[in-house]
């Protein structure tokens, strides 16, 4: 009943006899199958996490450029209202009066009345350059 080439196959994979072969062999090319899935599964897997890493890179780069180009439109719009010329190394102010300054502090709050809460002009002005811009970029 059994030929020498079963008792072979037997002893090598750990079937019986010929009847479990066939099973056999497409038990073991269904897990082949299944590990093959897995893999591509794994590999889709790292393209996301790589695609994910590369959003997160791209999102701290612009929040940097956001940043630096808030600072930026801060300090022009700083220097347009001439009030840190000696910051940025303008000398052409000098024939204007210090004590105008003191002044100008005073137009940046002001009193809302319904509530009565002091608020700060800049923050609810344009994003070009205020002091919220500035705090909402820096999120590194």
């Amino acid at each position: 009943m059994s030929s020498p080439h079963l008792i072979h196959h037997a002893e090598a994979c750990g079937c019986r006899s010929s009847i479990y072969q066939g099973p056999y062999t497409l038990v073991r090319a269904r897990e082949k199958e299944k590990e093959r899935e897995r893999e591509r599964e794994r590999e889709r897997e790292r393209e996301r996490e790589r695609e994910r890493e590369r959003e997160r890179e791209l999102k701290h780069t612009l929040t940097h450029i956001y940043t630096y180009k808030a600072l930026i439109s801060y300090v022009y719009k700083i220097k347009d209202t001439g009030t840190t010329s000696a910051l940025l190394g303008d000398d052409d102010d000098d024939d204007k009066d210090d004590d105008d300054d003191d002044d100008d502090d005073d137009d940046d709050y002001h009193v809302d009345d319904d509530d009565e809460e002091y608020q700060y002009e800049d923050d609810y002005n344009d994003d070009k350059g205020s002091k919220s811009a500035i705090s909402r970029s820096i999120v590194c």
